[in-house]
């Protein structure tokens, strides 16, 4: 008997806001002995990606002290865009229990088969379009830093 089959299935987690432990996929279908086919053309969405979403937060609005230094022009350009921030904030809640929801009943999340190669492709266009960027005049700078030394940062 080999050393998996004595331990049993690994089981990793992902957690939900409320820090309440939720099964993986692949570690629910397993721990349940039940391996549900999704319906027809849905995919389970990977767990890298359930993790990344299950970790964003709201982003807090600004404090009334950094509006009260910017000119009428400029405080309404920020109230604008914190409105659309608090509407993607708001979407991304939902989304969230969505996924919470779907990985309490069934062990996953379930999305569309075009989801992947449609983030597939904008991986490898991002990709592309980062290759092309100039940065030596950007006035970003790239460093390596040592952390066990705050003071030490290595440029490249």
């Amino acid at each position: 008997m080999s050393a998996e089959e004595e331990e049993g299935p690994t089981t990793t987690t992902t957690m939900d806001p409320n820090d309440a432990a939720v099964p993986t996929p692949a570690a629910a279908a397993v721990a349940a002995g039940d391996e549900k086919k999704p319906p027809a053309g849905k995919v389970p969405m990977p767990d890298d990606y359930i993790a990344t979403i299950l970790s964003l937060k709201r982003e807090p609005p600004p404090k009334p002290e950094y509006l009260s230094l910017l000119s009428p022009e400029e405080r309404e350009k920020q109230l604008e865009f914190d409105a659309v921030c608090a509407k993607e904030d708001d979407a991304l809640e939902e989304l969230q229990a969505k996924i919470l929801a779907g990985l309490r009943k069934d062990g996953y999340y379930l999305v569309d088969e075009s989801f992947l190669e449609k983030s597939a492709a904008m991986r490898a266009y991002v990709s592309e379009e980062w290759a092309k960027m100039d940065w030596a005049g950007s006035g970003i700078i790239f460093g390596d830093w040592d952390y066990d030394d705050p003071q030490c940062v290595q440029y490249l």
